[in-house]
């Protein structure tokens, strides 16, 4: 993490250096992360979603999970993948 170490005025060093950390960390994640955000074939996404939703619906009868929480996984893995469609 090659930062430049100065200190910023009214910061102490500490939390100054923390914070210059905490930004590289929190980069060096977000681009480890952009090739799993990429699924690329809709057609792929969608059928394993369906396989999921079973899944997740026979979880939440079984009370392993609550059904709201499988209503949301569940909703906003739709709205990902018509995203991804379009």
């Amino acid at each position: 993490m090659g930062r430049h170490k100065t200190i910023r005025p009214g910061q102490p060093p500490a939390l100054a250096w923390s914070l210059l950390r905490r930004v590289d960390v929190a980069k060096l994640i977000g681009r480890s992360n952009q090739g799993q955000r990429r699924i690329g074939v809709p057609a792929a996404a969608t059928k394993s979603m369906q396989e999921s939703q079973a899944v997740m619906d026979r979880i939440a009868d079984k009370k392993v999970v609550h059904k709201n929480m499988v209503s949301r996984t569940k909703s906003r893995l739709v709205t990902a993948i018509k995203a991804l469609a379009a």
